[in-house]
């Protein structure tokens, strides 16, 4: 992202239009957009009013979910929430439903106040995973600029270019060769 390697992006107002942004998106049900919307205001450490985010509360999607009690519970959200209807999730049923990334990681993370993780630990498998401490979501790691980006795979396939040229110069074949009896009488000669 711009912001990580030069600073300069005005954060008000890229507040002002996500707050203005959010509840038209959850009014057209376009998670995706929301859920960049949200990740941007935790990659900036930007704060926005609950009134801004309260329509999500409708939707049963739990990277939505888990977004929005994230930034709460980094202190990036400015007023009370209720996520009552995704805490409905908290629980065993929970984590067989589409909602299951929200109910085991935000009680996994601890960033859902009061929820229990007794479900969790009960569970045939995300008790294994939560006994581990396996996260589904890093968001603090691997923040980089596409620019950054761009370079790091532009090396890379730099580096692929040439070991597929080092081996295909290694290993060309002269098909005149392969046409000369004595190399099929060689080549049978050396089957196991």
């Amino acid at each position: 992202m711009r912001h990580a390697e030069r600073r300069d992006v005005d954060r008000n107002n890229i507040k002002d239009f996500v707050e203005n942004r959010l509840p038209v998106l959850a009014k057209a049900n376009r998670s995706g957009e929301i859920i960049w919307l949200i990740f941007l205001i935790l990659r900036l450490n930007i704060t926005v009013r609950a009134a801004a985010l309260e329509p999500m509360f409708e939707m049963d999607n739990s990277m939505i979910a888990l977004l929005v009690v994230l930034s709460v519970s980094r202190g990036q959200v400015d007023g009370p929430i209720n996520p009552r209807i995704w805490n409905q999730f908290l629980n065993a049923d929970g984590l067989r439903s589409p909602m299951w990334l929200y109910a085991y990681e935000s009680v996994g993370r601890g960033i859902n106040p009061g929820a229990n993780a007794q479900f969790i630990e009960q569970d045939q498998y995300f008790s294994l995973l939560h006994r581990r401490s396996v996260r589904f979501l890093e968001i603090g790691r691997g923040f980089t600029s596409i620019a950054a980006t761009l370079r790091s795979l532009r090396g890379g396939n730099d580096r692929m270019r040439r070991v597929r040229d080092d081996f295909l110069e290694d290993f060309l074949l002269d098909l005149d060769e392969m046409d000369d009896d004595d190399f099929v009488d060689e080549f049978h000669d050396n089957e196991y």
